[in-house]
């Protein structure tokens, strides 16, 4: 029996794929697309990722299950004056 087996539907064992994507200085918002080492069998679940900058937040967006769009921002809306790396984390089948 799978770990999930019997919950909400799922019968496969999960999937999780982490990673780190670094976002060169610049304007802010900064973006970048990144694809999963492996696909899922549908889009994954992503918890917020973590950004290596304290004046700056992560977000993911357009979430398939070959990839995502990760974005950063400064909380001033002003330019990024160093790279920032995020790292995320990816659960799926």
């Amino acid at each position: 029996m799978t770990p999930f087996a019997g919950r909400s539907g799922i019968t496969a064992t999960p999937k999780i794929q982490t990673g780190t994507v670094t976002l060169g200085a610049g304007s802010s918002p900064r973006s970048a697309t990144v694809t999963f080492p492996e696909p899922f069998a549908a889009p994954p679940v992503m918890p917020a990722p973590n950004s290596s900058n304290s004046f700056a937040s992560a977000s993911v967006a357009s979430v398939t299950a070959t990839g995502f769009t990760v974005f950063v921002r400064r909380f001033d809306d002003t330019a990024l004056s160093s790279s920032v790396d995020v790292s995320w984390i990816a659960v799926g089948v």
